[in-house]
């Protein structure tokens, strides 16, 4: 979980790559979007394997608020 939007779209490979050498193989991702990085760290989280992912309606959410799962239809 990218709880906090620290993650930025360029790392989620990397972190994906390092979990997996660890021996996780079913890795889910959620993002929250304070910076806006929801979409893009969720599409990039599904190109690097990702075995599931988490959106909401609307964005609904804590905090700034989740992937719009919408908006992640329309993208993939």
């Amino acid at each position: 979980a990218d709880s906090y939007s620290l993650v930025e779209p360029n790392d989620i490979n990397s972190y994906f790559n390092k979990f997996k050498m660890l021996g996780f193989h079913k890795i889910s991702f959620h993002a929250h979007n304070e910076k806006n990085f929801a979409l893009q760290n969720t599409l990039n989280a599904i190109k690097s394997g990702a075995y599931s992912v988490d959106a909401t309606w609307n964005g609904l959410g804590r905090c700034g608020g989740n992937l719009d799962i919408i908006k992640l239809l329309e993208n993939l």
